[in-house]
């Protein structure tokens, strides 16, 4: 899991109910809400040097997010967001602003530690039923202090040196689950030439996402010997081809963008309709 998504793997993985996260979810954002100036994050394709190089950024803005090698993010105050766009927009440098009001990963966001954590002590945990790996901790984790909830939305990201320790223990089947495929790309990045992993996302921009699911599904069952939904067995989760670890790849809100999935709605009205009481 990688921000956000490191909530979501927690759920999926029985470390907390799903209601108990969408909870402690909802109440974070409450307490950010009534704690937090308002920020920024900007995404920027360069190499990480940039950020210790260049007084702008480590002077108005923190290191939140280590992608891979020539991809990173940071975190920054409101006043400081045009500035920073500017900069890069001026050395023609790819960036993107991320659809966040806070400055996640980053200090400030500090205002809203000790409410969250008086909050989450109170929510029962349970030890992971799948393996669970952190980008916060960059390692698999067996079970979790209460501080370790509010530190993956404190705590940069490092979704590189995460992959990169994992890379060096096995090879590994890597399957975004994601809204866009943004983390199979950053997965494809960190990985040596000679890898033997393999990397797959199901939900796309471009559509075809009935047709990356299945491509996945019948990947999976057909190295398990039948054509069966790896999702119905939790047995089966973590293992992928040849005995490699499969790993469920779930990315923070920053992946999302407006109007991403349109076309999903009518596709699914019951779902939409629900969210739209709700």
């Amino acid at each position: 899991g990688a921000s956000l998504g490191e909530y979501t793997s927690a759920a999926v993985s029985g470390v907390f109910e799903f209601e108990v996260m969408l909870g402690a979810l909802d109440k974070q954002v409450e307490i950010l809400k009534a704690s937090c100036p308002n920020g920024g994050m900007i995404a920027i394709v360069d190499d990480q040097g940039l950020f210790r190089e260049t007084p702008l950024l480590y002077e108005n803005s923190e290191l939140a997010a280590r992608n891979y090698p020539s991809h990173f993010n940071v975190s920054t105050r409101t006043d400081a967001l045009k500035e920073i766009e500017n900069f890069l927009k001026g050395k023609e440098i790819a960036h993107q602003t991320l659809p966040v009001p806070y400055g996640f990963h980053s200090s400030l966001i500090d205002p809203a530690a000790s409410r969250f954590m008086d909050f989450i002590r109170q929510e029962k945990q349970n030890f992971p039923q799948i393996p669970l790996i952190s980008c916060a901790e960059t390692e698999m984790i067996q079970s979790f202090k209460s501080q370790h909830w509010w530190d993956v939305a404190r705590k940069p990201v490092d979704f590189q040196k995460t992959i990169q320790k994992l890379e060096r223990k096995h090879s590994a089947v890597y399957v975004d689950v994601g809204p866009s495929g943004t983390l199979a790309n950053f997965v494809k990045y960190n990985l040596a030439k000679d890898s033997e992993s393999e990397i797959f996302h199901i939900l796309s921009p471009f559509g075809n996402d009935i047709k990356n699911l299945e491509k996945v599904i019948h990947h999976l069952a057909g190295k398990n010997g039948r054509h069966a939904s790896p999702v119905k067995e939790r047995s089966n989760l973590n293992k992928g081809k040849d005995n490699k670890m499969l790993t469920w790849v779930f990315p923070g809100q920053g992946s999302q963008k407006k109007g991403m999935g349109g076309s999903l709605f009518n596709d699914y009205a019951e779902l939409t309709g629900k969210a739209d009481d709700i």
